[in-house]
């Protein structure tokens, strides 16, 4: 796990142990009908990231895989719709960013997310929102790993064969 260090006390906390994973989440999408349009749209880009990295990361498997397409999919279709408030398109949205979760939970994450969360705590005043980061950073680390052949593979079929986008690189 990783650590935050109190300098001035000597004490060094945990940002991230099993012992503060939780036991249950609870998936219930009424909790988002009155969510600001904005928040959705940047819940909505962490959780598209959270599935794209899923699905290119070297730790991903089948099993993570099946879930981190999925989550792609369902997320493209409703996220537009889930922006204007549709509660239908909120329920699938909160399905969407769970299952996205269990994809990342094994497949893992990946530079977009590192670069998020620090981009995050260095703007404290300003703050960048995590959501916000991400969509800033995505296009830039595709263009990056796709230079990795398996990385650039696993692009295109989200590209091509989930998003439905017309191109040959």
């Amino acid at each position: 796990f990783s650590v935050i260090t109190d300098y001035e006390k000597g004490i060094k906390y945990p940002l991230a142990d099993f012992n503060i994973t939780p036991d249950v989440a609870i998936v219930d999408p009424e909790l988002t009908y009155t969510m600001p349009a904005k928040l959705c749209a940047h819940t909505g880009m962490d959780a598209l990231t959270h599935a794209i990295e899923a699905y290119v990361s070297t730790a991903g498997s089948m099993y993570t895989d099946g879930n981190a397409l999925h989550a792609i999919r369902e997320i493209v279709e409703w996220l537009p719709k889930s922006y204007q408030g549709d509660h239908e398109a909120r329920a699938h949205m909160h399905d969407a960013q769970c299952i996205a979760g269990i994809a990342f939970s094994s497949g893992l994450l990946g530079i977009v997310h590192s670069m998020a969360h620090k981009t995050g705590a260095a703007f404290t005043g300003d703050h960048i929102i995590h959501g916000c980061a991400n969509a800033m950073y995505l296009g830039k680390v595709i263009q990056f790993n796709a230079k990795d052949e398996r990385a650039r593979s696993r692009y295109a079929f989200i590209a091509k064969d989930i998003l439905h986008l017309e191109g040959e690189t």
